[in-house]
């Protein structure tokens, strides 16, 4: 018997053209003008106390081309490249040498919790959701209490996004077996561990097990 739910299901090059897409996406940078296009920041709580001159540091280390192996600041020093708790490796690092300081950790934070939001319309879309229906799932878990209190603990907003793209790649391995959406799969579970490798992971990928 075919599987037609394997070959009916919304294509991402189609789901990307979605208006109700691209309305999610300019209402949440509307949400984050402040941030963005204002002279204004995060600041809340670990943000200004640990994040921002974590940051700060690894640009310093990287701009005199030494490695980041200790932090001298916190806690009477301690390692920071064997620390994971500065995800020194995690990709979007790289904006702080090309941005102004401040500039990079808003668009850090912004775009994660955009992320949030349209990770969860893909997921949606791909259940098999309507787009006005999905608009609303990416809405709530894009910009619900929880998601932007974890703004304040930058490791774990960092590490929301995933949670759906590793359900999305994950479901649609499970339902086709095509090997691309299993390496699709490891590579956003690998964004994760750089992100936060402690709760958000071990509980997303118990999540993964249990489907």
């Amino acid at each position: 018997m075919p599987n037609y739910m394997a070959t009916s299901r919304v294509r991402f090059p189609a789901l990307l053209k979605e208006k109700t897409l691209w309305v999610l996406i300019v209402l949440g940078i509307l949400y984050f003008f402040r941030p963005l296009f204002l002279d204004e920041s995060f600041f809340f709580r670990d943000l200004y106390l640990h994040d921002l001159p974590e940051k700060q540091l690894l640009v310093d280390y990287v701009r005199a081309k030494e490695l980041p192996l200790w932090d001298p600041y916190q806690n009477g020093g301690r390692p920071y490249l064997a620390n994971v708790i500065y995800f020194t490796f995690y990709p979007f690092n790289a904006l702080y040498l090309i941005l102004p300081l401040l500039t990079a950790f808003n668009v850090t934070i912004v775009a994660h919790c955009l992320g949030c939001a349209v990770c969860a319309y893909l997921f949606a879309r791909i259940l098999g959701l309507q787009p006005l229906s999905s608009f609303i799932a990416g809405t709530v878990y894009g910009f619900c209490g929880y998601v932007l209190s974890l703004t304040n603990i930058l490791n774990r907003i960092l590490a929301m996004p995933y949670i759906p793209l590793l359900c999305l790649f994950w479901h649609l391995w499970l339902l086709e077996r095509r090997k691309k959406w299993f390496v699709f799969a490891v590579v956003a579970g690998v964004g994760q561990v750089l992100a936060d490798p402690r709760q958000s992971n071990i509980l997303t990928l118990v999540s993964l097990l249990g489907s």
